[in-house]
């Protein structure tokens, strides 16, 4: 089909609104996303998400709140941002979140329609909007607090844009083309390694200055303003986000597997904050998120560089589980949340499954430049992922450009006759049989993690019952085994079963008798029913194990202060003191000084009070009690009479 530059976008969008299959197939799309939504609100994670769902929810808030940061950004913006304003009038509903996802799916729909109809013909068009309206994985991720919907539109409209740029190389397309990459840039960095290649392939050598030019200037135009902000509001030079650091690592190391996004060193379900720490025991410093990034950058390139072949080995296992129907869970296990929702797992296997044969055909049976293009950015946006590690929603991106694909090589094998259809047909097998296959026996963890999951939005909901329900189906996996049952003790506890609690964290220290964080939850089950004794006991046990675990740390420190205001409320200053002194060893703040300062008052030890009344204020120069107190102090100097201090 020939190209039509004048009104392109106007003539293409009127032929889709006139067609009537077009509407049958959006109604078909929206109908299967509203079909899991309706499900997917049964689950407990819908209204409690986690991981990196919470992650999106909790800045979509600060958006919402008129909060961008904290800078420099961890991830790309685009997205939080989005999901903000629609957060501002609709008071951070998570249904809104959703519908959201919907839409953007829906336009997404019409894009991938309009551009195999452009490009490849009517019949392609609507076999390319059926493919992408009955995906699985694009229905499961609609009801995801995930980037992924809007990614998947920014990559269908960065295929329209290089498509046209190909055809029509004036700068005022090159500048579009180069405005909606920056666009998928921030809201997933990898489009900015796919510009350049798709830029330059669509740009012929005579056009490629001034047209070249634009694109650039347009691809920076999204781009700078969040490295602006990220330099003057964050103080470090990063271009959008710092989150590539630590995945490069997790994608490239000694224990890597290609699919498991596990940080050496750190726990099954590891944070940021232990990324940190592990990174700034081993460096000396406290590093900064643009400096943590580059950390973790360096030993990715140190493990490539020192072990190259086993960088090779990982590389082709990346490739292969980039290229297969296997969907590698990264958030939440596919299938177990997917099987809420009737007739989702089979659709899910038409994902990569369905696509990737027809893509495959569709590139050598239509024949066309664009084709080739369209798997220029697939094969280029794969790379970019391999890099780091795979994961579903990482490859999603690709979606919209394999189903133009898919869409124009069905159109073209139905054309086809004899020995061409022979060959496309046998070229479509063979893709599936290898897309099918499972040469690394990748599989999906067991579905206790999605038990576990499931607990832990339980207990944010406040339904503890059902939590516990949850974690000790979770505790019978053994590499969940502590971690979960740890999360009962703490959904027995929040419904006020403190013995049951604490019988939970003793059994779990026969098993575990070096884990801290029992420790420490054992200290608070014993606080909880008076026996001081006891969690006093728990709590250093919990910081004999990891000196650095803050919970308890604060535990034990609260706690020895109150044992210290109670016994100065009794007029027992020099017992006081006691409690105090180690309360301010294990974490000194400004109320266990000021305490300190009374007992030390109390017990006639004025320069040790007046030096303890000192750190108080050191600490917190606004601390009433202190303010009051020193004020009093000067006063009685001068023989004033003044009130004894306060024990608050």
């Amino acid at each position: 089909m020939a190209y039509r530059r004048k009104d392109s976008y106007i003539r293409a969008m009127k032929a889709m609104f006139r067609d009537p299959w077009f509407w049958l197939i959006a109604a078909l799309a929206v109908a299967l996303r509203v079909w899991h939504l309706l499900h997917a609100m049964g689950s407990p994670t819908f209204l409690a998400p986690a991981v990196d769902p919470l992650w999106y929810h909790q800045a979509a808030e600060r958006v919402a709140h008129g909060a961008y940061g904290p800078w420099p950004l961890f991830r790309a913006p685009l997205y939080p941002i989005l999901l903000g304003w629609t957060y501002k009038p609709v008071a951070n509903d998570l249904l809104w979140a959703r519908i959201l996802n919907i839409l953007l799916q829906t336009a997404a729909l019409a894009v991938v329609y309009s551009t195999a109809r452009d490009y490849f013909g009517t019949l392609a068009a609507r076999i390319a909007s059926l493919f992408f309206a009955v995906n699985g994985m694009l229905i499961f991720f609609s009801g995801e607090t995930l980037s992924t919907s809007l990614e998947v539109l920014l990559g269908a409209l960065c295929a329209q844009s290089v498509l046209a740029l190909s055809k029509s190389q004036t700068p005022r397309h090159a500048a579009l083309a180069g405005v909606i990459w920056g666009l998928a840039a921030i809201t997933r960095p990898n489009f900015l390694l796919v510009a350049p290649v798709a830029l330059l392939f669509a740009l012929r050598r005579q056009s490629l200055t001034r047209s070249g030019a634009a694109a650039l200037a347009a691809l920076l135009l999204p781009i700078l303003p969040v490295t602006i902000a990220n330099f003057s509001l964050g103080g470090e030079p990063v271009l959008i986000a710092t989150q590539g650091g630590v995945n490069f690592w997790i994608g490239n190391n000694p224990s890597a597997d290609g699919i498991t996004s596990t940080l050496p060193g750190a726990d099954r379900f590891w944070t940021m904050e232990q990324a940190k720490e592990l990174a700034d025991r081993t460096s000396g410093r406290d590093l900064a998120p643009g400096a943590l990034s580059d950390f973790y950058y360096e030993k990715g390139r140190n493990y490539v560089s020192e072990h190259p072949l086993d960088a090779l080995k990982l590389m082709v296992r990346k490739s292969s589980l980039f290229f297969n129907r296997f969907e590698v869970s990264n958030n939440k296990h596919i299938s177990y949340f997917a099987a809420q929702t009737p007739g989702l797992l089979i659709l899910i296997l038409l994902n990569f499954a369905l696509l990737l044969p027809f893509a495959v055909t569709g590139l050598w049976a239509a024949q066309r430049s664009e084709s080739r293009l369209l798997w220029s950015l697939v094969l280029v946006y794969a790379l970019s992922v391999i890099l780091f590690f795979i994961a579903s929603r990482f490859r999603m991106p690709v979606v919209p450009w394999l189903t133009v694909l898919a869409g124009a090589g069905v159109a073209a094998m139905l054309k086809l006759r004899g020995a061409r259809l022979a060959i496309s047909a046998m070229a479509a097998v063979v893709v599936l049989l290898l897309t099918l296959s499972n040469p690394y026996r990748a599989h999906e963890a067991p579905e206790s993690s999605a038990r576990y999951m499931e607990g832990n939005a339980y207990l944010a909901l406040a339904n503890y019952d059902s939590a516990q329900v949850c974690f000790r189906e979770a505790a019978n996996n053994p590499e969940l085994r502590k971690l979960a049952t740890l999360n009962l003790g703490v959904a027995q506890q929040r419904a006020k079963h403190e013995n049951e609690a604490r019988f939970t964290y003793l059994k779990l220290l026969r098993d575990f008798p070096d884990y801290a964080p029992a420790f420490n939850n054992l200290g608070s089950a014993c606080e909880a029913v008076k026996d001081t004794v006891s969690a006093l006991d728990a709590y250093r046990r919990a910081i004999a194990l990891d000196p650095a675990m803050s919970d308890a740390k604060e535990n034990l420190a609260k706690l020895l202060l109150e044992l210290g205001k109670h016994k100065l409320r009794w007029g027992d200053s020099w017992g006081a003191q006691v409690p105090l002194k180690e309360s301010i060893a294990v974490l000194p703040t400004a109320s266990g000084y000021y305490h300190l300062a009374v007992a030390h008052g109390q017990s006639m030890e004025y320069d040790q009070g007046v030096e303890a009344l000192a750190h108080a204020l050191e600490l917190d120069p606004s601390y009433d009690p202190a303010v009051t107190l020193k004020r009093q102090l000067e006063l009685a100097l001068t023989g004033v009479k003044v009130p004894r201090p306060e024990i608050k």
